[in-house]
């Protein structure tokens, strides 16, 4: 039987390893989305070759399609091997923890979608107004908080540069799980760490699977509320990044 044979990666394959560096995993639709690949079939073109090269794996069992569910992608040891030698801005330990990726449950999996989903709308809606920095970016720098926000966010807007941090919420989770995140802020402003960036502490945006869970997290904020000074410190909560960006 004859073999495929490939030549090194180009570009466009590094910037999908790339990309599940920073969101850890990915599905054809969202990484098209964000390399603005304009048919599924080129994508998946993209996408087969670094298979068959075992740079990344894929979750995928025949039942996914009567689920309704997408195929996953997540790096493997030979794409993580290739990142370190191209790109000297991942972090050690990050890529160390990409590892276990093959063995990650469905929770951690569909909250490392929802966040590069979030990405995704507000990538087409400021294009490249937008800066957004997930976990795997933050590690590095002393001022973020130590539990770090599921991603850093800048928005230009004219003149004007917008900052936030964004927590993605799931109802799967424990709901004390949504509330420790929110109280952790009001410890964070606290501790003034973040005076040392000379700007304005960002907007906690808390973004909610259902409504149920944003009403229920609603409550919970006004009694932390009663703690903070809203001049220093402010949440957002939506069922979705859209309603609030």
């Amino acid at each position: 039987m004859a073999t495929t044979r490939y030549n090194s990666l180009n570009s466009k394959q590094l910037d999908i390893l790339q990309l599940l560096y920073r969101f850890r995993f990915g599905t054809t639709e969202l990484i098209a989305q964000a390399l603005n690949v304009k048919t599924k079939n080129k994508m998946n073109e993209r996408l087969k070759v670094l298979l068959d090269q075992e740079y990344i794996g894929r979750n995928y069992e025949s039942e996914y399609r009567l689920l309704r569910k997408h195929a996953t992608y997540y790096l493997l040891a030979k794409g993580i091997k290739r990142l370190r030698e191209h790109d000297d801005k991942c972090d050690d330990a990050v890529l160390h923890n990409i590892y276990k990726d093959k063995a990650a449950s469905d929770q951690f999996i569909n909250h490392s979608l929802a966040i590069f989903k979030a990405y995704c709308e507000l990538r087409a809606k400021y294009g490249h107004d937008l800066r957004f920095f997930t976990k795997s970016q933050l590690g590095q720098y002393d001022y973020f908080p130590a539990s770090l926000p599921d991603a850093y966010i800048r928005i230009r807007k004219g003149h004007k540069q917008s900052q936030y941090f964004l927590e993605v919420l799931q109802s799967s989770r424990p709901f004390f799980v949504s509330v420790q995140k929110a109280r952790r802020y009001v410890t964070y402003a606290d501790s003034g760490e973040w005076e040392d960036t000379g700007t304005e502490l960002p907007t906690i945006i808390l973004t909610c699977d259902s409504g149920t869970l944003k009403k229920r997290l609603d409550k919970q904020l006004e009694k932390i509320g009663e703690d903070i000074d809203p001049d220093e410190l402010q949440f957002l909560t939506a069922v979705g990044i859209n309603e609030v960006l």
